[in-house]
């Protein structure tokens, strides 16, 4: 997304706001604790794609914006407005095709916890919630990590669904889970003896012995 072409809702309201409020985009960056063209990219390289929840909250309170009209995500899912939503699956685990009825059940659903990468996880102290994929409905223990660094086809602000208690396998994206910590998501490389080893774009392989940790397989994606 480059500047002069079209906005989101969400980049339009936030651009609108700061000129009638004469608060500049770097300003904004900075109050977010944020390095100064931070927001600027946000809105005009769409980078990161979702504002994450600390940052929605100052320019919520800045701008004067409910904190809501900054979210990308549809309070109602649109397949029951005519369309799908824009998700990648990564296998047959994450059905592509949503019928009327698993929509509705997404609705009755309660939402799904979210939280970043490095949280405790903790079902009762999520960051937030997203509506519930049709293909999680029902799973215990199910949730969704904000990507923060590039992993196969995963980048910054995607959202990773995650099913506990389905192990990866080699090449699956996954979550390592340690000490109740989400300790990193990343692409599982190597399982060998005592110790498993995942990886991210550009990075070297981190390794974990296998058991300090539980691993749990990323199974869908949305991107926005």
């Amino acid at each position: 997304m480059e500047q002069g072409r079209e906005l989101d809702r969400v980049r339009e309201l936030i651009v609108k706001k700061s000129r009638e409020k004469g608060v500049t985009l770097a300003e904004l960056s900075r109050l977010a604790e944020r390095n100064e063209a931070y927001v600027h990219q946000f809105i005009y390289r769409g980078s990161p794609k979702h504002l994450p929840e600390d940052v929605r909250k100052v320019i919520s309170i800045s701008l004067e914006i409910p904190e809501d009209d900054l979210l990308l995500f549809p309070v109602i899912p649109k397949a029951l407005r005519g369309r799908q939503p824009s998700v990648r699956h990564a296998d047959v685990d994450a059905p592509a095709q949503q019928s009327a009825s698993s929509a509705v059940a997404v609705l009755a659903a309660p939402g799904l916890p979210v939280f970043n990468d490095g949280d405790t996880l903790d079902m009762d102290s999520p960051r937030e919630h997203t509506p519930c994929p049709p293909y999680l409905v029902n799973i215990p223990g199910a949730f969704a990590v904000w990507v923060a660094a590039a992993t196969g086809r995963l980048r910054p602000g995607d959202l990773a669904y995650v099913r506990p208690n389905q192990p990866p396998r080699l090449g699956d994206t996954a979550v390592v889970v340690q000490d109740s910590r989400l300790a990193m998501i990343g692409e599982l490389d190597r399982m060998d003896g005592g110790t498993v080893s995942l990886k991210q774009d550009d990075d070297q392989a981190r390794e974990f012995k296998r058991e300090d940790v539980r691993l749990m397989k990323v199974v869908g994606t949305y991107i926005g």
